[in-house]
């Protein structure tokens, strides 16, 4: 998997907020490259806000990609929005910084400029009727010239399995089950060390962690990215030609076709390299039509459903929490078809008397759903298993590090698809009572603070005073003349005691 450096944490939930975070040159760098600049600058004219959108379609009409600020400003009704709309802008490199008005020229015209890389880039995604970044090619047609085919090219059923088999490899890996006969790739047992998803133990080896048992119960779509920050993070910060390629090759995939084969001849060096790691993160599938592995124009790659959905951002792509994924949704339907049950699929019914019917034959499912229900309740029929949600086991996920809102949204992602006809995916009495038991957990905090024993009524009621004015007041009791003060607001309230005490003690002398 190329050079790596040390992996870096980057906290980002999707690419955008990596782009943000990327130095001001490398954004223009991505602006400007010849073949899929443009399509950089779509992607990120696309996650503008609308009124944001507006003024770059304003500017790039006028040629010069230059208006005046207030100009832009008038635009709109609201001057905040208009404000945050040029702040996003700027933070994007889309424009120019703004020039701070001077002492000198205090009259000085503000301007709104497009930056000429994303003028350029943009102008060019407006003219071009490039629809993709490679040309998608005639796999039919292609294999006609071989003699021997060895396999059919992929569907987009078979692309949807594939990255599903490859994440519930990595799933059964975390929690380790022996139901699943293939191991994730070394590159990605590294990374489950390196994010802390598994720590080692001197008795069993690897095993879960609590930010494990979280990562769990997310989405597919919420799991590659966090794969993919960090892959991006652990190349050195010399290796900016790579992490430029890389960014540049993710944000032409979205932009591909799915269930389309694209050339792999048309990649370069560093492309070929990052096109194999990310198939061993099931984002893209490589077709060979042949048995030559070094005859690159037999080669083609597919990406997956996940990397051309992964533009859009992670938390965007579980916004939508009622519609069920495609693949578990096949999955389900195909199983109810066949004769032996398969593992792939997992369909969740919850009753209002807190049971849950889940249809799976999985040994990962029943160990999931085992995070926060009671096991000892727990029942199974051959393609059926039952389980009870309780207090206990609700808190017991919460000690893992589990959220109310990610159980929650656990049994939404995978509920029955006979459920989703515009009802609950969830009855209200068990939604309310899980959020309920979240906040048990909340009804007492823990706060640190300095505990001050007065001399006396008069320095007890001076101390409280104070302490309540400087907002450092946590508990006092008059009776004891005892007064709590928060630990980090300490210094000033002692300083008050100190200085009273001594103005105390010379009225007594005077006296």
């Amino acid at each position: 998997m190329g050079k790596k450096g040390k992996s870096t944490v980057t906290t980002s939930s999707n690419l955008f907020q990596y782009l943000r975070h990327l130095h001001p040159n490398a954004k223009l760098r991505l602006y400007a490259d010849p073949s899929r600049g443009t399509f950089v600058c779509k992607a990120v004219l696309q996650y503008l806000p609308d009124l944001a959108r507006q003024m770059v379609f304003r500017l790039a009409s006028n040629g010069s990609g230059i208006f005046g600020r207030e100009e832009c400003l008038s635009w709109t009704t609201s001057r905040a929005q208009g404000l945050k709309a040029l702040t996003e802008m700027e933070d994007f490199c889309v424009t120019l910084p703004q020039q701070p008005i001077t002492e000198e020229d205090p009259k000085q015209k503000q301007i709104v400029q497009l930056s000429k890389q994303f003028l350029l880039g943009i102008q060019g995604c407006i003219t071009s009727l490039k629809p993709t970044p490679w040309p998608s090619a005639d796999i039919e047609e292609k294999a006609r010239g071989f003699k021997e085919v060895t396999r059919m090219p992929p569907t987009a059923n078979d692309l949807e399995f594939y990255t599903q088999r490859r994440w519930d490899s990595v799933l059964h890996y975390l929690v380790g089950s022996t139901d699943y006969t293939e191991d994730p790739p070394s590159a990605v047992v590294t990374f489950l060390q390196k994010t802390g998803l598994m720590q080692k133990d001197s008795e069993f080896g690897l095993v879960i962690s609590s930010k494990g048992y979280e990562f769990m119960l997310q989405d597919v779509r919420l799991q590659v990215w966090l794969f993919i920050v960090q892959y991006l993070s652990s190349f050195n910060p010399i290796e900016v030609d790579i992490r430029h390629e890389a960014i540049l090759f993710l944000i032409s995939l979205s932009y591909c076709r799915v269930g389309e084969g694209y050339p792999w001849s048309l990649l370069s060096k560093d492309a070929v390299v990052l096109c194999r790691d990310l198939s061993q993160f099931g984002l893209v599938y490589l077709y060979n039509i042949s048995n030559d592995p070094k005859n690159k124009d037999a080669i083609y790659f597919y990406p997956t459903r996940v990397a051309i959905n992964l533009i859009a951002g992670s938390t965007a792509s579980i916004s939508d929490i009622g519609t069920p994924s495609i693949s578990s949704t096949r999955a389900l339907n195909e199983a109810l078809t066949i004769s032996v049950p398969g593992t792939s699929h997992l369909a969740i019914i919850v009753q209002t008397n807190f049971q849950i019917c889940a249809y799976t034959t999985s040994e990962l499912h029943v160990s999931m759903l085992g995070l926060f229900c009671d096991e000892t309740q727990y029942r199974r029929l051959p393609n059926v298993c039952f389980f009870k949600i309780t207090r206990d086991s609700v808190k017991s996920a919460f000690r893992l590090g589990i959220g109310a809102g990610q159980i929650l949204q656990f049994l939404k992602m995978n509920a029955h698809p006979r459920l989703r006809n515009g009802g609950p995916l969830i009855p209200s009495n068990i939604e309310d009572q899980i959020l309920l038991w979240d906040r048990e957990r909340k009804r007492v905090e823990m706060e640190e603070v300095w505990l001050l024993q007065c001399s006396g009524h008069e320095e007890f009621v001076a101390a409280q005073q104070f302490s309540i004015d400087v907002g450092a007041h946590a508990w006092s009791s008059e009776e004891k003349n005892i007064v709590m003060i928060r630990y980090s607001q300490t210094e000033p309230v002692m300083a008050f005691v100190h200085k009273w005490r001594a103005r105390q003690t010379k009225k007594r002398r005077r006296s």
